[in-house]
């Protein structure tokens, strides 16, 4: 299991033994209000992604996207989000879906969306 674990900034009780225990699992210790990380939006070496209010995630950039795997629980950054997805705008750009990018995307309405193809991945476990 993998969680991130904040702490107030202003705390001085949060100290490196505290952090550093093992309470089981991938514990990642930050302070509230740190800054996201630059990666946090990567899906590839030079792609990036955003989703929109209304439910677009939107892919930008060019080349391959990396590649996700449901069988070790490494899910695409967006799979907490995949309930609000509804439609995909990919850069033209991207040369390569990776593998379980939109598993479980499954609220997906736009057909334009549904019936793109991209080579590369598993684009059709996309549902």
């Amino acid at each position: 299991m993998k969680a991130t674990c904040y702490y107030p900034a202003d705390n001085a009780s949060y100290t490196l033994e505290i952090t550093t225990q093992d309470f089981g699992g991938d514990l990642t210790w930050t302070y509230e209000g740190k800054a996201d990380e630059d990666d946090k939006y990567q899906c590839g070496e030079n792609l990036t992604w955003d989703l929109t209010e209304d439910g677009k995630l939107i892919i930008t950039g060019s080349g391959r996207m990396f590649d996700y795997s449901i069988d070790d629980y490494q899910y695409a950054p967006w799979y907490e989000d995949r309930q609000k997805i509804t439609s995909i705008e990919i850069d033209d750009n991207v040369t390569y879906i990776g593998n379980y990018a939109f598993y479980m995307c499954n609220k997906i309405t736009d057909e334009k969306t549904k019936t793109s193809r991209k080579a590369g991945g598993n684009w059709g476990r996309f549902f």
